[in-house]
């Protein structure tokens, strides 16, 4: 009967994670390369596990973590994504630095997000909209 409380610790310990499903490994590789110059700034900005922040754009992690939501959001800053002030997404810069982002895509995704007040969750939802719709377009 101990290893029922185990178990529970150990799920709630390590934190939900799920996939956006296989994004195809050119956007992948691109993503990660867009973010590399405000990887190291934005984790240490936001305090994320370094390895959620290695493992999201090129594994499609998405762990339930407002730390990993900040640092995407710390990135769509950077990349001038999002506007901070107004919290509207940049569809030029989205398109230009989002590799497999189509304006089809961009307009689901942003309508899907639009009423997310919070900055960090709407980039984090942003993500794994965009990951989400390029996994089903290549099943």
């Amino acid at each position: 009967m101990r290893s029922v409380p185990i178990i529970v610790f150990v799920l709630i310990s390590t934190g939900v994670t799920t996939t956006a499903g296989k994004v195809p490994s050119q956007y992948q590789k691109s993503w990660d390369a867009a973010a590399s110059p405000y990887k190291q700034e934005c984790i240490e900005e936001t305090g994320v596990n370094k390895s959620y922040a290695d493992r999201l754009f090129l594994y499609s992690e998405y762990h339930d973590d407002d730390n990993l939501k900040c640092y995407l959001k710390c990135l769509c800053e950077r990349l001038e994504i999002v506007n901070i002030s107004s919290g509207t997404w940049n569809k030029n810069e989205i398109l230009k630095h989002i590799s497999g982002v189509t304006d089809e895509i961009y307009k689901t995704c942003s309508d899907e997000t639009q009423d997310e007040s919070l900055l960090c969750q709407k980039c984090f939802d942003l993500s794994k909209c965009i990951a989400r719709h390029l996994n089903d377009a290549t099943n």
